[in-house]
């Protein structure tokens, strides 16, 4: 029993300290085709659309920063040391919690008059939080050192004439050439991490795509500036000026990551309490026939040599193709056409990137809640919806297999990840990082379902032969126990007890001969009785 608990003990230490881990046997990490999901609005753009730059960080530290109330005076204090999501301890409550229960905004017994005058009380105090003399002014330096990460690289700033950088989007007016426009203010208008991001998964040959999704005018900031990054003009990313060369536009062998009217489309919802079919997806500027079409054009130009090929040799020409597929806007409608719409038609034949203009249907107005679609059973495929971390609790993954809503602990953990700003915006490899734990977690919900179901079927006939398919879906270990365990063991068994001349050769030979030969149920060997010592 020793010798065959040292044995097994050795195997394992082989299998999980080498190459082998699970990870890897799995297939999970490098065959895994990333669709990465991200919000415009508190994720990629620095600042929202009309708000200032200045106001979007004072209002970041005033709901990362945490202190309590003054007995005296109910005024505010500063207790943490630095930016957080939660508070360093119990019994503290954020600056931004504290003046928006100081001007209550909700509520039936306010007035319009009431009700404004605290929207603008609450708007004032946040958009100030760090200035000289107010609660916040501790927190200044990590604004500066917000300020100092969003600003454009030396080279560049120098090379646009820009002295320095200006937090108010309307104090310059925007330029001709778009280009300049986007960066004028001396900053950057999407975060740099996010582009650190896109450069590592290109560098990494990774299959990934990208869906941008927010409102009309987000949107439009959000794809221009992403073509210009793609095509390799983007000021910042252009290898001039001491920046780094970003190419994605299908030359020299890269990816062709570029946004075409195609891939931009409007997800909306349809109230099905109204006899409507729920979540409906729309691109104006695909046509859902386009494989019919492309196999139609490829039939046309053989076609046309036959014909030519028939005029020359003097013979009846081959009759005609007759008309093409009709053109038609492609619009997906209920779960899961939306779902494998946009990962397995938009984000095919050659697209690598899309755009959603999420709203209610036919109305401008915004979504309430962000939705992720997913199904569980793809198991190639792993989407990941990048949000803020105060839009995270309301986020909703649904299963379109099932159309069943995921748990909200279940589905953060790998599906919907939580973007804190702060982090995001003074850490450039903060995404990267992101993507990696979002992945780690993937395997490690697959692999805890795969040994579950492995459990299950051998909990219910451990004797009875599993099935190539589950097999298949067994993680390393209990893959091993039904394959090659059961005849390995033995062999082990006799190779100790007889002790041979050439260990490997006979161990080989001993699996050669019993190869069929062997119980499929593992079983604790016969104790052998100990080898005799030569000396006695």
């Amino acid at each position: 029993p020793f010798m065959f608990s040292w044995l097994k003990a050795s195997f394992w230490c082989a299998v999980y300290g080498g190459a082998l881990n699970q990870e890897n046997m799995n297939g999970d990490v490098p065959l895994r085709r990333l669709v990465l999901h991200f919000t415009a609005k508190h994720v990629l753009l620095v600042n929202d659309i009309g708000v200032s730059a200045e106001t979007t960080l004072n209002d970041l530290l005033a709901r990362s920063a945490w202190g309590t109330l003054d007995v005296a005076t109910g005024n505010w204090v500063l207790v943490s040391e630095e930016p957080s999501t939660l508070p360093p301890s119990e019994g503290l409550i954020s600056y931004f919690e504290h003046v928006n229960r100081k001007f209550q905004t909700e509520g039936d017994e306010l007035d319009d008059e009431t009700r404004s005058f605290n929207l603008a009380s609450v708007s004032k105090a946040v958009a100030s939080f760090t200035a000289k003399d107010q609660p916040g002014h501790k927190f200044r330096p990590f604004f500066d050192q917000m300020v100092k990460c969003l600003s454009l690289p030396k080279g560049v700033s120098k090379a646009m004439g820009i002295e320095r950088v200006v937090l108010a989007d309307d104090d310059i007016a925007p330029l001709e050439d778009e280009r300049s426009s986007m960066l004028r203010l001396g900053r950057y208008q999407v975060m740099p991490s996010f582009w650190n991001l896109v450069l590592h998964l290109a560098k990494e040959k990774r299959d990934f795509q990208i869906v941008f999704r927010g409102t009309q005018a987000e949107i439009d900031k959000v794809v221009q500036e992403w073509n210009f990054f793609c095509d390799g003009s983007h000021p910042c990313y252009c290898g001039a000026n001491k920046t780094k060369k970003a190419v994605l536009d299908g030359s020299k062998g890269t990816k062709d990551m570029r946004l075409g009217a195609a891939a931009l489309g409007r997800w909306s919802i349809d109230d099905p309490s109204a006899g409507g079919v729920g979540h409906v997806v729309s691109f104006p500027d695909l046509n859902e026939n386009e494989a019919d079409l492309a196999d139609y054009n490829t039939k046309l130009e053989a076609q046309e040599e036959a014909q030519r090929k028939a005029e020359a040799d003097g013979v009846e020409p081959p009759p005609p193709l007759g008309d093409p597929p009709r053109t038609v806007a492609a619009v997906f409608r209920g779960q899961k056409q939306v779902y494998n719409g946009i990962v397995h038609f938009v984000l095919t034949n050659g697209r690598q990137s899309a755009a959603v203009v999420e709203g209610v249907q036919d109305s401008e107005t915004e979504m309430q809640k962000r939705v992720l679609l997913v199904n569980e059973a793809d198991l190639a495929i792993h989407n990941v919806l990048f949000i803020h971390d105060k839009d995270a609790d309301s986020a909703e993954v649904l299963e379109v297999c099932t159309g069943a809503a995921l748990e909200p602990s279940e589905a953060r953990q790998s599906l919907v990840y939580p973007v804190e700003l702060f982090k995001m915006i003074t850490n450039p490899e903060y995404l990267i990082k992101a993507v990696a734990e979002a992945e780690h977690m993937r395997s490690r919900q697959l692999g805890a379902a795969r040994e579950k179901e492995a459990a299950e079927a051998k909990a219910s006939d451990p004797l009875k032969p599993l099935s190539a398919e589950q097999l298949q879906a067994c993680p390393p270990k209990e893959y091993l126990y039904h394959t090659v365990i059961p005849a390995l063991m033995p062999a082990l068994e006799i190779v100790q007890r007889d002790r041979p001349a050439d260990p490997i050769t006979a161990l080989a030979m001993y699996l050669l001969r019993h190869g069929d030969q062997y119980s499929k149920a593992l079983q604790e060997p016969v104790e052998a009785p100990p080898p005799v010592d030569a000396g006695k």
